[in-house]
């Protein structure tokens, strides 16, 4: 039987980062609602596509989508948006 485990050794820089970000908000330095900065966001992606076998065995189906004119549009949008 499979466990879901939500906390482990890996997760503490993705913890960090958000506590990071919910201090600096709180604090009154960035406006809510943050938007990760595309490289860090592409960074987490990265490493997360490299260390979880589950993110890895869907990315052939992300692949496909993104190859399509709405997962382009969707794309296109999240990286080009200003704001939420």
């Amino acid at each position: 039987m499979n466990k879901l485990h939500i906390y482990d050794e890996r997760t503490d820089k993705h913890f960090e980062l958000a506590i990071k970000i919910n201090d600096t908000m709180e604090n009154g330095l960035v406006e809510a609602p943050y938007k990760i900065p595309i490289h860090t966001w592409t960074k987490l992606l990265v490493q997360k596509f490299l260390k979880d076998p589950l993110t890895r065995s869907t990315s052939k189906n992300l692949i496909k989508y993104l190859g399509t004119k709405r997962g382009i549009g969707l794309l296109n949008s999240k990286l080009t948006r200003e704001s939420y």
